[in-house]
């Protein structure tokens, strides 16, 4: 069963009923993005147009029968596919958007980012060459991030029940891997720093780790670490538009990732020339503005037959 609510007109957000709106992290960001979308469209064709935001990955069913365009934004770590969205007049943007999951067979379906925690203030970060971080990483150990935790950790050779239920309760700090760095293990999802803490230390980092996610490979981090101008050492990420060509370093190992940090820490000059694009990429590839205009392109050249 779902919940939904209008936050501009035209605009509905769906939410499967155990969230409550405090879990739905990405609508700040997103909700940006629509406003900078709909700034963007005709007035005309706005009026025939209405957007969906949905959380979770209960069906949908679609209340504005009068739209002639239903433009659909999701996210579902889970992935699940909706094979009654894919036909008709919809055009679905899906965060957590990977080929390997849907294929190339829906010509209305577009890769859309994840986004930043929206309860984090990430405004004013720290000028680079002042920040007093060199490596950060505080984050949930679940078995996604077994890999990252076994190179750090001397407690890689026990099974992972027992790795979690020990680090859970030694609370193991690795912070001497590099000089001037935080590198921590939680026990769960928002259970270590808190969020003014936690977005003071990505603000007043140099290199941000993100390993993937508990299902999918993105997270939050990856753009909260982008919009702070960090360095972003990163495991694989899907080959979307919002990530090729960037500037985020992926790696296939943390032994990789290991190598790759400690000669950046030689090299202030390549991090500061990696600091510059990641702001770049964040202004021009995932800014909310940025994604409109990504949008507003996609809405135009498929929605333009319908809206006609």
């Amino acid at each position: 069963m779902n919940d939904s609510f209008s936050i501009l007109d035209n605009v509905t957000v769906i939410m499967d009923r155990q969230l409550s709106r405090d879990n739905l992290l990405e609508l700040k960001y997103w909700k940006r993005i629509v406003e900078e979308l709909v700034a963007k469209l005709d007035v005309n064709d706005l009026q025939r147009i209405h957007f969906y935001l949905i959380f979770g990955n209960q069906p949908v069913v679609i209340e504005d029968a009068d739209a002639v365009l239903n433009v659909f934004l999701i996210t579902d770590e889970r992935q699940t596919p909706r094979p009654n969205l894919y036909d008709g007049n919809n055009i679905i943007f899906q965060s957590y958007y990977s080929e390997l999951v849907f294929g190339k067979v829906y010509s209305n379906l577009f890769a859309f980012p994840l986004g930043y925690n929206g309860h984090l203030d990430l405004d004013s970060p720290v000028p680079f060459s002042e920040r007093k971080i060199n490596v950060f990483f505080s984050g949930n150990l679940h078995k996604g991030r077994r890999e990252m935790f076994n190179f750090y950790s001397y407690l890689r050779y026990l099974p992972f029940f027992a790795q979690h239920r020990l680090q859970e309760r030694i609370k193991s700090v690795y912070d001497n891997k590099y000089p001037s760095s935080y590198i921590r293990f939680t026990s769960g999802f928002a259970r270590g720093l808190s969020l003014v803490e936690y977005a003071d230390y990505i603000k007043n980092s140099k290199i941000v780790l993100t390993p993937r996610g508990s299902i999918a490979e993105e997270c939050f981090r990856h753009y909260e670490a982008m919009k702070c101008g960090c360095i972003v050492v990163s495991e694989r990420l899907p080959e979307n538009h919002f990530f090729v060509g960037s500037p985020i370093i992926q790696v296939d190992t943390w032994n990789d990732a290991d190598k790759i940090i400690k000669n950046l820490l030689e090299n202030p000059a390549k991090m500061q020339k990696l600091h510059l694009a990641s702001l770049q990429w964040w202004q021009e590839v995932m800014s909310e503005s940025a994604v409109a205009n990504y949008m507003a392109g996609i809405i135009g050249k498929y929605g333009s037959q319908n809206i006609d």
